[in-house]
């Protein structure tokens, strides 16, 4: 085989031709990548072969074709018998395989070159869309997360408007109250109790308000290092008892809180 002289697209020294490769873009693989090149060889070359084949000075041997077999029986008919008994000994030979052509080598290898182009190609698409589904799966769940906070937005929104009511009911209720008592107004007589029970109350709200303001002074000396190391176990036994008094303290508070709504009840 040679390469055909002054051919279009083929130099002396086999380096191809193309006005494909003249604009070739390396940093565009979509425009320009192996299967284009592969593709305008085929229709290059299909019109115009770059190669011939070269005639021999002595004519070779006819080669079989694939799967005929090689026998010796027309050497047989003119020899002599004591040569055709010599050549019927000799083993009939195999099959050869034919051998394939320049241009059958080059479309093998351009075909083996454009199904790795191709399947190299694939991958990378696959993994692409492999990309491309994960981060829908991502999407979808932050899109779901930010639903359920606008939800809970809403929710809490609506909470706040119906307390901004309440709050607007209580603002009315308490403008009438004080429409109603207007002029100078005394604390005494506003919190005076109606009641023995009521009476009990209040003295237990005051004896709670001062256990709780004893217990804060006594913290606040400890913060201060007021307290010595000595003293120590009494401030523990002070703590100790306060918070009984107001534990005794709160529970009779529920009682005479009961006790209060008991007779209410009787008296409706």
């Amino acid at each position: 085989m040679g390469i055909k002289e002054s051919h279009a697209n083929v130099g002396d020294r086999g380096m191809i031709l193309l006005p494909y490769l003249n604009q070739w873009k390396g940093f565009d693989r979509a425009s320009s990548n192996l299967v284009g090149v592969v593709h305008w060889m085929i229709v290059e070359f299909s019109k115009n072969p770059p190669v011939y084949a070269k005639s021999s000075a002595t004519p070779a041997a006819p080669q079989p074709y694939a799967g005929q077999p090689v026998t010796v029986q027309a050497q047989l008919i003119n020899a002599s018998p004591a040569s055709a008994a010599a050549h019927q000994r000799v083993p009939v030979a195999k099959a050869v395989p034919a051998q394939l052509t320049h241009e059958q080598r080059l479309r093998q290898s351009v075909k083996a070159k454009v199904d790795s182009a191709l399947l190299k190609l694939g991958n990378e698409h696959q993994q692409q869309m492999n990309t491309a589904r994960q981060e829908h799966e991502e999407v979808t769940s932050h899109n779901k997360a930010v639903e359920k906070g606008l939800t809970e937005l809403r929710q809490d929104t609506q909470k706040i408007r119906r307390a901004m009511d309440d709050l607007d009911d209580l603002e009315q209720a308490a403008k009438q109250v004080m429409a109603k008592h207007q002029g100078p107004f005394d604390i005494h007589t506003a919190v005076a109790p109606n009641g023995r029970l009521a009476a009990q109350l209040l003295d237990n709200i005051a004896t709670d308000c001062a256990l709780d303001d004893y217990r804060e002074y006594i913290s606040e000396l400890i913060k201060d290092s007021s307290i010595s190391e000595a003293s120590v176990a009494q401030y523990t036994k002070e703590i100790r008892d306060t918070c009984r008094q107001q534990f005794l303290t709160r529970a009779l508070r529920k009682k005479i809180l009961r006790a209060i709504q008991a007779s209410s009840l009787t008296s409706a």
